[in-house]
């Protein structure tokens, strides 16, 4: 089992964290102006960086996440600061998860590669013109014993959204953790 999909791992990071919420990711702040008003379908949320900041520029956020420390820590942080965030425990490696969700005006992931199943499944959950921002450790990452190659992001990945989904953005950056790739496509 590969860190990023490593629920062991992940419960127990989140009940050792501090009781501050991290910043939200800086290409999420970025490209935020891109989504479409309404609601926000964070994937992958973890304990709410990125829904907690959506929430504050008015977005209509569920978050889901398989870690149930993860979104009692979101669900923390969101009550003190008054937002209604809707958490769903989730574990998108199982075939039907996705089926009790609604449709979105647009969709984040952040840190959490998608099978192909699953980014089928997401043209039923974002309307037409809705946007879907998905960035992670991309292609050029170099792999250690918590990120591996199962974990990194490759443009070959994003073939099955062709039919669905227009890219419309694609940018790689390098900070202290490592090469990122953030893609950002339009619903058809």
């Amino acid at each position: 089992m590969t860190y990023m999909g490593n629920k062991v791992f992940w419960d127990q990071k989140f009940s050792e964290r501090s009781n501050k919420a991290l910043a939200p990711e800086a290409v999420i702040i970025k490209y935020s102006e891109l989504l479409k008003g309404g609601s926000v379908l964070d994937i992958a949320c973890g304990d709410g960086r990125n829904s907690l900041y959506l929430t504050e520029k008015g977005f209509e956020v569920t978050g889901i996440d398989f870690s149930p420390a993860a979104l009692d820590r979101m669900k923390g942080f969101a009550e003190k600061k008054q937002y209604d965030i809707t958490a769903i425990e989730m574990d998108l490696s199982q075939p039907t998860s996705m089926e009790q969700l609604g449709i979105y005006d647009n969709c984040v992931v952040s840190h959490y590669k998608l099978d192909e199943a699953t980014l089928l499944k997401l043209k039923n959950h974002i309307k037409p013109d809705g946007i879907l921002i998905i960035t992670g450790f991309g292609h050029k990452h170099i792999c250690d014993e918590r990120i591996t190659t199962d974990d990194l992001i490759y443009r070959d990945d994003f073939l099955v959204l062709k039919e669905a989904f227009e890219l419309i953005n694609y940018e790689e950056s390098i900070d202290e953790r490592g090469f990122f790739t953030t893609y950002v496509f339009q619903r058809r």
